[in-house]
């Protein structure tokens, strides 16, 4: 009961935003391939609010493929129940919680703090995307 808890308190802020954006939810869902971050992420230092904007919009598609796939491994933890699952799914956990508040402090950032705000989302994407392929590929021990 505890451990749905703190999914919960995790998942609601991500999930939110998903209300907020309705047909982001059904682009993802169409996109043959997960989008990966690093297919979108681009630096420039003139990066006009259009640009920003759009950034801001690929980066929700991603944020939501991102809940959907650690709702779905969640839900495989519940029922293995097993005790590496269980530590694979904290490692994923903490990583998940680093990207969004990365995530929320971009969608806050000033024109000045922009670039250095957008790094460390960037960095954080790039740590949940190596823990998810660390904690998918590993096998439970039998």
């Amino acid at each position: 009961m505890k451990r749905i808890a703190k999914m919960l308190a995790v998942l609601a802020p991500v999930y939110l935003l998903g209300a907020a954006y309705p047909d982001a939810r059904a682009e993802v869902k169409a996109e043959k391939d997960s989008p990966k971050a690093s297919d979108t992420l681009e630096s420039r230092p003139d990066q006009e609010p259009l640009e920003k904007a759009r950034f801001i919009e690929k980066m929700s598609l991603i944020m939501e493929d991102w809940e959907r796939r650690i709702a779905g491994y969640q839900a495989r933890i519940e029922r293995a129940a097993s005790e590496v699952e269980e530590e694979t799914g904290e490692q994923l956990n903490n990583a998940w919680r680093a990207a969004q508040t990365q995530w929320h402090a971009l969608l806050g950032a000033s024109s000045q703090t922009w670039e250095q705000t957008k790094a460390a989302f960037e960095q954080a994407m790039a740590d949940l995307e190596q823990v998810w392929e660390q904690v998918t590929t590993e096998k439970p021990a039998q």
